[in-house]
């Protein structure tokens, strides 16, 4: 997947004059080195071409048409999909996107590029943290969307051994645990298996340790956290740790004899758990704070709350459309219909309501879910939570320790 980030949707809303052309293709994960996705996605530049006939001049499209016929030979992008692709192209503007999630084929021109479907990449992070815990070779690693890199950890104890001779930081001092050493040293600590490779007391010692000096190297970094490990030592750090950015997911093995490249692979399964874990928690902070006052349903009301910047979090239908238009200098929107499958209303120059106040949310510094029909909390294509409202996580309960 190609990484897409908050700026690359801010570039696509930046885009406010047509003809604009959005294209969501599917591709075929089994492919005859990638011909079939070709022949497949061209069908969607004829499509598109079409479109750009019925609605503007040659001269205001015939650079589109030559972008998307180019991007049709590069061999070396249909060749190597997994799930499809995302293009968009306007006039001097170009944006294309493997994706890593099934989308709908889509191909629209408008005014305005279509983003609904980029939603859900914006929900996962593209920056986070793999703590391979190993008791003999303890490593970081730092994966900012396609790239992966071992980090310097300085301080942080990268062994059982390690450990036992690092004094806490102050802070961390009464979380010290008394720990005897068995003659002749620690050499053959391994803190994986039932017990029998190591000592539960010494294991105990360096998870706090590992722990309290990660806190301290990350700084108050909210990223997902992932715990790579296997056995006594993964149990053991899970109890331990006060890091709040720790994910309740992680890689069940060790991971020391992984490459950086296969890390990442692994991991990234559950960064798409923990954007639908964050939906999960949003979605029962909006059962909380509907009652209080806290969240909207009204489209008019949550166009005049955005434009407050008053919106936390927003979560819209998918496959449903309201047309019209919202105008972001007064909050005002005009509602002309509503039509769920007929593209009419877009190619005609009509705008969709709920995608444009998704993006509203997002350039007031709000965030933007899609939810499918079933799991949306109103009837009316878009649920708001306000500012001000509680904490997105509900605190777990203190975790036992191991005695």
């Amino acid at each position: 997947m190609d990484h897409f980030s908050n700026a690359d949707y801010q570039a696509l809303l930046e885009v406010q004059r047509g003809p604009a052309v959005s294209i969501y293709f599917p591709s075929e994960r089994i492919d005859n080195k990638g011909k079939n996705n070709q022949l497949g996605f061209r069908a969607h530049v004829d499509r598109a071409r079409k479109l750009l006939a019925e609605r503007y001049e040659p001269s205001e499209y015939n650079e589109v048409l030559e972008m998307m016929r180019a991007r049709l030979e590069d061999t070396e992008l249909w060749g190597n999909l997994t799930h499809g692709v995302a293009a968009f192209f306007a006039p001097g503007f170009e944006r294309v996107f493997r994706l890593s999630q099934e989308v709908l084929a889509e191909t629209i021109v408008s005014n305005t590029f279509h983003t609904r479907p980029m939603l859900g990449l914006l929900a996962r992070p593209h920056h986070y943290w793999v703590l391979a815990l190993d008791s003999k070779d303890t490593r970081l690693y730092e994966v900012s969307g396609r790239e992966i890199d071992q980090v310097g950890i300085g301080v942080i104890p990268t062994s059982v051994e390690s450990a036992l001779f690092q004094p806490y930081p102050p802070q961390q001092q009464d979380r010290q645990r008394e720990v005897t050493s068995t003659p002749g040293g620690n050499a053959g600590v391994h803190g994986v298996g039932d017990g029998r490779d190591g000592r539960p007391e010494l294991l105990r010692q360096f998870a706090q340790v590992v722990d309290a000096r990660l806190k301290e190297f990350l700084r108050g970094d909210n990223d997902p956290l992932i715990l790579g490990a296997a056995g006594q030592i993964k149990a053991l750090f899970r109890q331990e740790s006060t890091l709040d950015n720790l994910f309740s997911e992680g890689l069940q093995e060790s991971l020391s004899h992984l490459t950086t490249a296969e890390i990442r692979a692994r991991s990234q399964p559950l960064i798409h758990r923990f954007a639908e874990h964050k939906v999960d928690n949003i979605l029962a902070l909006w059962e909380r704070e509907y009652g209080r006052g806290q969240g909207e349903i009204d489209l008019q009301q949550i166009a005049t709350r955005t434009l407050m910047s008053q919106v936390r979090y927003l979560f819209i239908e998918r496959g449903r459309r309201i047309w019209g238009s919202l105008n972001r200098n007064n909050g005002t929107i005009t509602i002309s219909g509503e039509n769920g499958e007929n593209q009419q209303d877009m190619q005609s120059g009509r705008s969709d309501i709920l995608d444009e106040l998704a993006e509203f949310v997002i350039s007031r510094g709000g965030e933007a879910f899609v939810l499918e029909p079933e799991k949306m909390p109103s009837d009316t294509g878009a649920a708001a939570i306000l500012r001000g409202s509680g904490p997105a996580v509900i605190p777990e309960p203190p975790r036992p320790r191991i005695n």
